[in-house]
């Protein structure tokens, strides 16, 4: 849902939607992903890249690993 909100330009929906599957399950990468994209879309690039550290550090933390590449190619367009 948050990325169908996304292509239809409701980035504040789109923040919604995935907080709130972040909030269910805060391991889901595609959750952070779409996160990171809505912010971005917003115009808020540094609280895209908080929440990129929000999602490395829950990873490292809970399960001792790093974001997929997917993830950590998504925060690289952020720094472009």
């Amino acid at each position: 849902m948050a990325d169908v909100q996304l292509q239809r330009g409701q980035t504040s929906a789109a923040i919604q939607s995935a907080e709130l599957v972040l909030g269910m399950d805060e391991l889901r990468e595609s959750g952070w992903r779409i996160l990171l994209r809505a912010h971005a879309a917003a115009g808020n690039v540094g609280t895209a890249l908080r929440a990129f550290e929000r999602c490395r550090l829950t990873l490292h933390e809970q399960l001792g690993t790093v974001p997929s590449p997917s993830t950590r190619a998504t925060h690289s367009e952020l720094l472009r």
